[in-house]
């Protein structure tokens, strides 16, 4: 946050420089931005329009190295840079950069940034950075950061970030970081970082994602919702709801006896985080897994819950080359004795992997057993019972 803040003070400072001329000058409103249907411009003030050219709005300007003009209506293309006291409605196109003090409409090129002071409703394409400072509908893409106060509608595309204070709807898409000071209705993808300050209503897909408070769906691998989201689907590893899922159980079974699983998420959809004992030839057998699960309200205190899992297995000596994985579909009928106390019971399919001669598995029978190159596949229907806590 401290260096977008510097980053808009930087802009803001330039904006106020390039504007510093046009206001300082004495005007009069009968004879300003005046439509003319061509200009051209050395470098400002050597141009048609001379040393007053900020009075003149122009169908076509072309400013060889830079320009200032009170508008356009048209076209304006530069060398460097282009200087706007007034709105731009059409093409506005420069090697550097365009500065723009009122309103925009059409499509701003530049090869590093394009800045408004006034509402967008525009494609805004650069190499750097693109700043507007009001409402925006259209696009901004650039090759690192977007930014714009005010509400907007749209899409924001960038290599590294975009940002937006204001009500939003529309997709921010970003190498690494979106973040909406505000209400969003849309979709947020990042390669790292989603940050919604208010409620989502859409989608966010990236490593981590925050919502004060969230309806639709959160893909990463942790999500996070401040605030009571019934309407919300986390999908990841670790996904932290406000009144959401947050389930111990301790159960056992046929094959591993005991087990402790820890369940995070939201009924619909969790993630179970598993550690388990059993025993192995009179030796002590350990497993640890992970898994993903749901829960289905059948009636009153009455559920299903459907959980996939992988673990694996191993004894006192941790060999790493000794490959036993256990992998387990349980369907258990729930019943909740209190709000926050169930029991459960039900069956549990199993498949084991293990290599030849080195099974660390009681298998109480198979109903498929085959070798396959130096593995053994074993599988089998077992149960499970237990109870579970909610936190």
């Amino acid at each position: 946050m401290k260096n977008l803040t510097l980053t808009l003070i930087v802009i803001l400072s330039i904006l106020n420089f390039g504007f510093s001329q046009t206001t300082n000058q004495p005007t009069n409103p009968s004879t300003q931005k005046i439509t003319r249907p061509a200009q051209v411009t050395f470098f400002y003030p050597i141009g048609t329009n001379g040393i007053t050219s900020y009075n003149y709005s122009n169908q076509v300007s072309l400013n060889w190295l830079f320009g200032l003009n009170g508008g356009v209506e048209g076209i304006e293309v530069a060398g460097l840079f282009n200087v706007n006291d007034g709105d731009v409605t059409g093409l506005q196109a420069s090697g550097l950069f365009n500065l723009t003090k009122g309103n925009t409409m059409g499509l701003q090129t530049a090869g590093l940034f394009n800045a408004n002071m006034g509402n967008s409703q525009s494609l805004q394409a650069s190499g750097i950075f693109n700043f507007n400072l009001g409402e925006m509908q259209g696009i901004q893409a650039t090759g690192i950061f977007n930014t714009n106060i005010g509400n907007a509608q749209g899409v924001q595309a960038s290599g590294i970030f975009n940002s937006n204070i204001g009500d939003y709807q529309g997709v921010q898409a970003s190498g690494i970081l979106n973040a909406n000071v505000g209400q969003f209705t849309g979709g947020q993808v990042s390669g790292i970082l989603n940050v919604v300050t208010d409620t989502l209503t859409g989608t966010q897909v990236g490593l981590v994602n925050y919502a004060t408070q969230a309806e639709g769906v959160q893909v990463g691998l942790v999500n996070i919702s401040a605030k009571k989201s019934e309407k919300l689907l986390p999908i990841g590893l670790v996904s932290i709801v406000n009144g959401g899922l947050q389930e111990l159980e301790i159960s056992g079974g046929d094959a591993v006896y005991a087990n402790v699983n820890f369940k995070l998420g939201v009924p619909k959809f969790y993630t179970i985080f598993k550690a388990g004992y059993t025993s192995f030839g009179g030796e002590p057998i350990f497993s640890t897994g992970l898994g993903f699960g749901s829960e289905i309200g059948i009636k009153n205190n009455h559920k299903i819950n459907i959980d996939l899992s992988s673990n694996s297995l191993s004894d006192l000596n941790f060999d790493t080359y000794n490959y036993n994985s256990l992998s387990k579909l349980d369907l258990n009928y729930k019943y909740a004795l209190t709000k926050n106390f169930s029991v459960f019971a039900g069956p549990s399919f199993n498949i084991l992997l293990s290599e030849n001669e080195k099974m660390l598995l009681n298998v109480p029978y198979s109903i498929h057993q085959k070798t396959y190159s130096n593995v053994e596949f074993n599988s089998w229907v077992g149960f499970n019972i237990g109870t579970s806590v909610r936190l």
